[in-house]
């Protein structure tokens, strides 16, 4: 347990990051280069209740401009059935210079959660729970847009975003 919460405090502490961060109106970030993902098998071996899913991976705005880090962590709530879609708590953390903002949804994956390689082709909608800095109050969804064909490379994220 120890160890897991010391690996979701490393995953949300904030870096360096890169250009002009968009402010709190609607916007749309895309994935770019430094995808990394941890799995956590917890409990018995294999998928089952609980089990981590990590990562980060650096946002661009449309035009391609890195604005700052993706982290998220994924975890199963339920395990395999026969090939039938599995559903996860998914939380995701956008660090932009401007500040942070948290998001949070159940998403449903094929079993593939102890797969580093793959990716959702699920659309997800997910709320945002807050923010910091430029995103304090901030409220709205996020509409994750992976690619159909699973390139973990090709995935957006549609930020409708507000902060009165």
């Amino acid at each position: 347990m120890r160890r897991t919460a010391l690996a979701l405090a490393a995953l949300i502490a904030p870096t360096g990051v890169l250009a002009q961060a968009p402010d709190c109106t609607p916007f749309t970030l895309q994935a770019l280069d430094g995808r990394v993902v941890k799995t956590h098998d917890q409990g018995d071996s294999g998928p089952s209740i609980g089990d981590l899913r990590l990562g980060e991976r650096i946002v661009g705005d449309e035009d391609g401009n890195p604005v700052g880090e993706l982290r998220w962590v994924i975890t199963l709530l339920d395990p395999d059935h026969g090939g039938e879609p599995t559903h996860h708590l998914m939380r995701m953390y956008f660090l932009l210079d401007s500040g942070t903002i948290i998001t949070e949804g159940v998403h449903a994956l094929m079993a593939q959660m102890h797969d580093a390689d793959r990716v959702s082709v699920a659309p997800t909608e997910m709320v945002i729970l807050g923010g910091t800095g430029a995103f304090r109050h901030a409220r709205g969804v996020v509409d994750y847009m992976p690619a159909t064909d699973g390139n973990p490379e090709d995935v957006q994220f549609g930020l409708d975003i507000s902060c009165d």
